[in-house]
């Protein structure tokens, strides 16, 4: 009788602790991003993991090295989350709402004016991009290297690059404030810029950011209402379960340009794996970086705030590890998703293990700290702009180990929508409301 072999379950637990360790310092149905990031772990670890044995091929070496490094990183990291979690619930945080002008002005009552200009210019952004490079990436010959820009349709994308990146970050972190206007306006106007705005994005084949932003915004709804949680967590796990199969789906409906290699799986639930192929993607660059290895020393940690293809960019650095001696350009990918103790141990060894892992969970605990305070209210679209300022800033902050130049876009964008006072808007404070229209006092019941 053969021992019982505990690696998958605990690589299970832990990898799955990562995507929702905000839990601990933030056990609230508001935690939108965690209950998405449980549905999200169920469908990227649990079922490859646990359901298909995903880890039975894997040498024992490299399967213990790899147990190792991200069961001591969850450890380290479920620390941070604790004293991070403590330190972000310190202190009287009420003027935080007031210094960007929810609690008195207008801050809210003129968001969907400012939210409006910057998500309609974004999509004519993304027209214009569309019109100058020749090609839209979900209906080109070859989806795949056109989502990613590589060969052939690398030098029609460089002219528009910084256009499109940016209307892409800027309509990706916007999209649960347009669900919410177009929620609580209920006009053709506002319904106009969702669907431009969903069309956009699924017509660049980015489909998470596309649909992550509506099941954010649903998320906060059902969080107001303070029921229905345990069916809208089944509905974004159909959604992922849908999402992971989707171009599987689309080859079988017979649109032979999503025809892929990865998915000739025997069962539906392969399928969903191949979709999110994170565990499988992390164990060929743990055993192609073991092969090789090379200490990237942080360089990483910054390399992807310069755009392009440099050499230090996390996604072009792991792209060469797994695919030696190839040019990374010709590569339709956007890079691998690897957890935190992964960067710490290329970065700096076992002690980058440890602190990465550390400061990773710091960092979430402290923000998940401040939003526990900051983000419940009974007004809609309070709860909304905070949420969407959260992962704004969650997504810079906690990765200090890869960040991105698109990450920073998106911070400069929350700033700007909270700090840009448009002419003619004076403050609510003492009575006055000159200045706002009548759809934005509907919005907004907090401030009547």
């Amino acid at each position: 009788m053969s021992a019982f072999d505990a690696r998958p379950l605990l690589l299970c637990i832990s990898l799955s602790g990562f995507a929702v360790v905000s839990y601990l310092a933030w056990p609230s149905r508001w935690n939108i991003v965690a209950h998405t990031q449980l549905a999200f772990s169920i469908v990227a670890y649990v079922i490859p993991i646990l359901l298909l044995d995903g880890l039975s091929n894997v040498s024992g070496a490299a399967l213990d090295l790899y147990a190792q490094v991200i069961v001591l990183g969850f450890v380290a990291c479920t620390l941070g989350v604790a004293i991070g979690g403590w330190v972000g619930r310190l202190g009287d945080w009420s003027r935080v709402l007031d210094r960007i002008s929810f609690a008195t002005f207008s801050g809210l009552g003129n968001m969907s004016k400012r939210t409006q200009i910057i998500v309609v210019l974004s999509i004519l952004g993304m027209v214009a991009s569309f019109t100058v490079m020749g090609f839209i990436p979900a209906l080109a010959a070859d989806p795949y290297a056109a989502k990613f820009f590589r060969g052939e349709y690398a030098v029609r994308y460089g002219p528009v690059a910084p256009l499109y990146r940016l209307a892409t970050s800027a309509i990706s972190l916007l999209f649960p404030l347009v669900a919410m206007y177009a929620w609580k306006y209920r006009s053709a106007k506002w319904y106009m810029i969702l669907v431009g705005s969903l069309g956009v994005m699924l017509l660049s084949l980015q489909r998470e950011p596309a649909l992550s932003g509506i099941l954010l915004f649903a998320g906060i709804l059902v969080a107001t209402r303070g029921r229905g949680m345990w069916i809208y967590f089944l509905g974004i796990l159909g959604v992922y379960f849908v999402g992971s199969a989707l171009y599987y789906v689309l080859s079988l409906w017979g649109v032979d340009s999503f025809a892929h290699g990865s998915y000739a799986s025997t069962s539906f639930l392969a399928e969903i794996a191949a979709g999110s192929p994170d565990v499988a993607d992390q164990i060929n660059f743990f055993t192609k970086w073991l092969d090789r290895p090379e200490y990237t020393h942080g360089l990483t940690f910054v390399g992807g705030l310069i755009p392009g293809n440099f050499k230090w960019n996390p996604s072009v650095w792991s792209l060469s590890v797994i695919n030696p001696g190839v040019d990374v350009s010709a590569i339709s990918s956007g890079g691998l998703r690897l957890p935190a103790p992964i960067w710490g141990f290329v970065s700096f060894g076992w002690p980058g293990v440890v602190a990465v892992s550390f400061g990773y969970g710091f960092f979430t605990g402290v923000l998940a700290g401040f939003a526990r305070r900051l983000i419940p209210s009974t007004n809609l679209a309070q709860a909304t702009v905070l949420t969407v300022i959260y992962v704004s800033l969650s997504d810079v902050i906690p990765v200090f180990f890869r960040l991105s130049y698109l990450s920073i876009l998106q911070v400069l964008v929350a700033v700007i929508l909270v700090y840009w006072h448009t002419s003619g808007i004076r403050s609510i404070e003492g009575g006055s409301r000159e200045g706002l229209r009548q759809d934005d006092l509907r919005a907004f019941p907090s401030i009547r």
